[in-house]
């Protein structure tokens, strides 16, 4: 997997390009001249890596030869992974009835694939700015409850000492949950650059974040990729573990997509 780029104005928006046909895509540079950040993962049997690849975009596009049952299924099994992006589906068409069924099982926007650039970009940062406007007032991994709002954790219902560092480290894991994020983005977000400081500070409040937990009866969520960053997520057969079809189990290899950016 290729890093995202990085961005270079304020205003740049974050897009994973989910698709099923190889090599250059249109679409992403007509997207790009649009001011969009374009990252492509190519598809495979298997969809169930597109929420890890989804850790650092702002949104997610998946284009589709048809919306049918399938593509729901999808749309459905995407939303039990965690992931928690805006999600448009492109298709060449769509029925009343399918637009209603995938919106229904969690996309966001459906357009046919002849829609221009402009229009899509601008669908995109209009869905953007809905969800960053509406956060979620609760985030549930295994039985672990953050509350964004209140700055409050628990566990099974008790209430979690953290200290504001650990606290943000939990939430921009359990907002992502399944999602790998870089030690090198987390770094980022909690000090605006990561300004020559060590990864040892994050694992640092890694460690000290498990520790509370496990203290106060959690299940263990918060897993570490090695080489690369962190993930918070139910163990299987936990609350809040995905109930995913057999389709969309992650049996696969992590080279089920094969990512790449087109900076």
């Amino acid at each position: 997997m290729t890093r995202c780029p990085t961005l270079t104005r304020e205003t740049d928006m974050r897009v994973l390009l989910c698709s099923a046909r190889p090599g250059p895509s249109e679409l992403a540079e007509a997207l790009e001249r649009e001011g969009l950040v374009v990252t492509i993962a190519a598809m495979a049997e298997s969809l169930a890596a597109i929420p890890l690849h989804a850790a650092q975009q702002d949104a997610v596009v998946i284009e589709l030869a048809e919306l049918r049952r399938e593509e729901v299924l999808l749309v459905r099994g995407l939303r039990s992974l965690g992931l928690q992006l805006p999600l448009l589906l492109l298709c060449r068409a769509a029925t009343a009835d399918a637009e209603r069924e995938a919106s229904d099982a969690g996309a966001d926007d459906v357009l046919v694939r002849h829609a221009s650039a402009s229009v899509i970009s601008a669908r995109l940062r209009a869905t953007h700015r809905r969800c960053a406007g509406h956060p979620v007032t609760r985030v549930t991994c295994a039985n672990v409850t953050l509350e964004p709002g209140r700055r409050q954790v628990f566990v099974d219902d008790r209430p979690v000492r953290l200290t504001a560092r650990e606290f943000d480290v939990l939430e921009m894991l359990m907002l992502r949950r399944g999602a790998i994020q870089t030690k090198e983005y987390l770094l980022g977000r909690l000090y605006g650059d990561t300004g020559g400081r060590e990864n040892r500070i994050l694992d640092v409040f890694i460690c000290k974040l498990r520790r509370k937990l496990a203290a106060a009866g959690a299940v263990e969520i918060i897993r570490t990729v090695w080489g690369y960053g962190y993930l918070a997520e139910a163990p299987a057969g936990t609350r809040g573990s995905p109930d995913l079809p057999d389709w969309a189990r992650p049996e696969d290899s992590p080279g089920a997509f094969r990512v790449r950016s087109t900076a």
